[in-house]
């Protein structure tokens, strides 16, 4: 799976009761997002965030540039800030984007069961993503082959260890022949045998 996030909040600018200059912060830093200058996008991010009315589409945003940034922990801090801290109903392309994204970003880093919960609870607030069905059941397969493999590995180091074992048991049986047979070597056999008799 790519790192294909769903992009910055410019669906935001559909919130008519912000402040004109919160908006343009917004915009601006969408504008430097797109240029992949993601620091000064995260600067702009933040100083939105300050309106109550763009702050979680600010959060959001913010947790675009930090997954752009490889700071995938700090992008889901922003992605769950940015769906807590709006009604899902009257929010549902936000909500939808945070969660989906959410699961981009687990899914990178292996957390096939996150991404899948994730991707999961997208699709409850819009079952019709096409994208999230396929996110969802890439996470599913990924996760049971995930534990596949873990077993197979699992399996693999018993029988090393068997192989281990058994072969301690010849090494300690071999030595322990030795030791026999060198003491039956050095026993003193000197009164039983005739050396002085005919020589075949």
């Amino acid at each position: 799976m790519k790192r294909f996030l769903l992009g910055a909040a410019v669906f935001a600018l559909a919130v008519s009761c912000a402040p004109v200059r919160s908006r343009m912060k917004l915009v601006q830093g969408n504008v430097y997002f797109s240029r992949g200058m993601y620091a000064e996008a995260v600067g702009l991010y933040i100083e939105a965030a300050d309106d109550p009315a763009i702050a979680p589409y600010a959060a959001y945003s913010l947790g675009v540039a930090y997954a752009a940034m490889e700071q995938d922990d700090a992008a889901l801090a922003r992605f769950g800030a940015a769906e807590k801290s709006v009604l899902p109903e009257a929010n549902r392309e936000l909500v939808y984007r945070s969660r989906y994204n959410s699961g981009i970003v687990r899914f990178t880093n292996g957390d096939f069961e996150g991404a899948a919960d994730d991707f999961k609870r997208a699709l409850e607030v819009d079952g019709s993503r096409v994208d999230a069905k396929l996110n969802f059941e890439l996470s599913i397969l990924s996760m049971r082959r995930k534990r596949e493999e873990a077993q197979v590995r699992t399996t693999q180091k018993g029988s090393v260890t068997e192989n281990d074992e058994r072969r301690k048991s010849e090494i300690l049986f071999n030595f322990v022949r030795q030791k026999e047979s060198n003491r039956w070597k050095s026993w003193d056999f000197s009164g039983e045998t005739d050396w002085e008799g005919p020589d075949y």
